[in-house]
């Protein structure tokens, strides 16, 4: 109804998109946020729609927070100073007010509505006589402000001097600075070594300034000439577009490390050399390695459609699902033909076979992880369990960890031993077969080894230091010349780093080995029954 009107059709020109909300209300977004249009447009749809629908006007609005205000300072000098500075119009409904800071009480708090995108933004402002205690309660409360909200800038003089930023060493503030913020979605932006307060001689780099990721991505920092009558210089923090920040501009491409050919990988390496400069030949190493893994492994591009790739997806699997989306079109689009019967049974047998090929990869996939915990207990299994949990933010600052730490792990006192235990013969506890075999690790009715026959029951000490089927991890582990017995095993492991990971690697191998041979007899047992 409302596109059919014809008194709308000459006004179509001032609307940019139309969507509808989740609630099913339908937006029209203008071209320009202060448009006479704006107002006609609101009459006439008022008029078509004559009650049959509410229409309103909305608006999107910033919150702009300016510290280090002196008292004197009015709130409209803060508005007319701050439109001055961006070069615009001060619009209508722009509302300034006054009030304390919370994070110094030596500072004012200016905040100014502006019909904008939404973006939060803080100003501050921490003299030098404040505390490292004081100083690290500012910071946390700037950083409980920021927390939780995508799109924020937090900037000012923090009179606090870090490495990161340029400065020549780090000082406990600059530690508490960075540690604070570490905990949030912040990147920083400061970039050079030109100071950015000047006094009496003296130099430094004390105003920083921080931004989410989104904003950060294009943006530009730098410390401008311009004369502030300020012992500060003037910082210039240039955003990108919000436009340019789609979901394109997420796609990245990656390599298939299963398609790597090394011979061909070899052969273009080969050919690298390095001349000139250190960035000319950053450079040129940089594109001789892009150019032999284009020529050695296959592309793949992640990202722009905002799912993340499942890591059970292979080539079976897109091949099924092209061939299950064509069956399903071919049906939806023969409904009325004698042949939709055929189309549909068609289409039910590829998505059948899509869903088979589905579960059949999540299945090879969820063994293969569950294999690769051994050799690997913080690989993928782990990051994958830990993606599912809500974890909180590990806290970072001194005195909370080391309190965590001792409650956790309480001193003990030192335990003395006044003697060794010695039994009596009339104390030992008799023990039977049945016991015995009760204790190997075997999860089969038959304890005993597959590989050595007889009456060997195959638990771990028989596994690790006698089975000939292992002989050859053993000579690995301990040497050829030195057997591995149950006396020098700990002997061997605490030696030298490199005889710890080699005991575990081969206490990694036994294990999946023995694994895989239940397995099989299982299978076997299952076919045969």
């Amino acid at each position: 109804m409302v596109k059919a009107a014809p008194n709308l059709q000459d006004m179509k020109g001032s609307v940019k998109t139309i969507r509808k909300s989740a609630s099913g209300e339908l937006i029209l977004r203008m071209q320009r946020a202060s448009d006479p249009e704006t107002e006609r447009l609101h009459s006439a749809l008022s008029e078509v729609l004559s009650g049959k629908a509410l229409v309103k006007t909305m608006q999107e609005t910033v919150q702009v927070e300016v510290l280090d205000i002196d008292e004197s300072t009015t709130a409209e000098e803060v508005l007319t100073a701050l439109f001055a500075s961006l070069e615009c119009d001060i619009p209508v409904a722009a509302t300034p007010a006054l009030r304390k800071a919370r994070w110094n009480p030596n500072s004012g708090l200016a905040l100014a509505s502006i019909a904008s995108k939404l973006l939060e933004s803080g100003s501050c402002y921490i003299a030098p006589s404040v505390s490292l205690t004081e100083y690290g309660a500012i910071i946390d409360d700037i950083a409980q402000d920021a927390r939780g909200k995508a799109s924020v800038i937090i900037a000012g003089d923090f009179n606090a001097w870090a490495t990161e930023w340029g400065s020549k060493s780090t000082t406990p503030r600059g530690s508490t600075l960075l540690d604070t913020f570490a905990s949030l979605q912040v990147c920083l932006l400061n970039t050079g070594t030109k100071s950015t307060f000047s006094k009496a001689g003296r130099e430094s780099i004390i105003d920083v300034t921080f931004a989410s990721p989104l904003l950060a991505r294009g943006s530009e920092w730098c410390v401008s000439d311009i004369y502030t009558h300020s012992d500060h210089l003037a910082v210039l923090t240039t955003l990108a577009p919000s436009g340019c920040h789609s979901a394109r501009a997420f796609i990245h491409e990656s390599y298939k490390t299963e398609s790597l050919d090394m011979d061909c990988l070899l052969s273009v390496v080969s050919g690298l050399s390095v001349r000139g400069d250190a960035n000319s030949s950053a450079e040129a190493m940089a594109d001789g390695i892009s150019a032999a893994c284009n020529a050695s492994m296959a592309k793949v591009r992640r990202g722009g459609n905002r799912h993340r790739p499942v890591a059970w997806w292979n080539e079976e699997i897109a091949v099924a699902r092209m061939e299950c989306h064509a069956a399903r079109r071919r049906c939806q689009r023969t409904r009325s033909s004698p042949l939709r019967d055929l189309y549909a049974t068609v289409f039910k047998g590829k998505r059948r076979e899509l869903k088979e090929a589905i579960k059949r990869s999540k299945a090879r996939h969820f063994q293969e992880l569950c294999d690769a915990a051994d050799s690997q207990p913080f690989g993928a299994a782990y990051k994958l369990v830990m993606r599912k949990l809500c974890r909180q933010p590990m806290p970072t600052r001194p005195h909370q960890l080391s309190r965590i730490v001792h409650t956790l792990f309480p001193r003990q006192p030192h335990l003395e031993h006044t003697g060794s235990l010695i039994l009596q013969d009339d104390e030992f506890v008799p023990t039977n077969s049945e016991e015995v075999l009760s204790t190997t690790a075997k999860h089969e009715q038959d304890p005993y080894c597959d590989h050595c026959g007889g009456d060997v029951i195959e638990d771990a000490e028989h596994s690790i230091f006698h089975c000939p089927l292992f002989t050859q991890e053993r000579e690995l582990a301990a040497g050829p010349n030195t057997p591995l017995t149950p006396g020098n095993l700990v002997a061997t492991m605490i030696a030298t780093e490199h005889g710890w990971a080699a005991i575990s690697t081969m206490a990694s191998i036994i294990m999946k080995e023995l694994r895989r041979r239940e397995r099989s007899r299982r299978e076997h047992s299952q076919t045969s029954d």
